[in-house]
């Protein structure tokens, strides 16, 4: 049998906050880290098995996302893609401070907000098993060691979405 989970006062934890609107649902997940890193390797269905997500190798073929990754983990901080359209929206990628960041802005009424922060050693930990393979729960393993903050958040007209990590068990925000 598998010691049981017990979350410490210095764990961090994973909230996911789901807002559909005044009509729509309200979601809260509030789990601590250690305990989803002990729960994916144990979720076997289809193409994730053991905490990892197979991609089929086929779809692979024209780019090879783990050089793109690692070009993009040795280049020095800086905003690499800047989109900026008059009709449709605003977009940039860019890596600052050991993080990997995403930011998009549609124009227009109800336009979405879209914002992601992804810490570098979590992206490393999702491609260390190489091959057509992105390890899920090496990722959480790396999130766990890797402080706190907004890692996404996005607000459409009607929804708002956010998921951090913090020290907070109740996922206040």
């Amino acid at each position: 049998l598998a010691a049981p989970v017990r979350a410490q006062a210095e764990d961090r934890w994973l909230h996911i906050h789901v807002d559909e609107g005044p009509e729509g649902d309200r979601v809260s997940v509030n789990v601590p880290l250690s305990m989803v890193e002990q729960i994916l390797p144990a979720i076997h269905v289809e193409n994730f098995q053991g905490g990892r997500i197979r991609i089929d190798e086929a779809e692979l073929t024209e780019v090879d996302v783990r050089a793109i990754w690692q070009a993009v983990r040795g280049a020095k901080d800086g905003e690499f893609v800047t989109v900026r359209s008059r009709n449709d929206g605003d977009v940039s990628v860019s890596k600052r401070g050991g993080m990997l960041l995403v930011s998009v802005d549609e124009k227009g009424e109800g336009a979405d907000k879209v914002r992601v922060r992804v810490p570098i050693a979590v992206m490393d930990a999702l491609f260390s098993p190489g091959g057509g393979e992105i390890d899920v729960a090496a990722a959480m393993k790396a999130l766990s060691a890797d402080g706190e903050g907004d890692l996404v958040t996005v607000e459409t007209r009607d929804e708002k979405v956010r998921i951090w990590v913090d020290r907070n068990a109740g996922g206040t925000e």
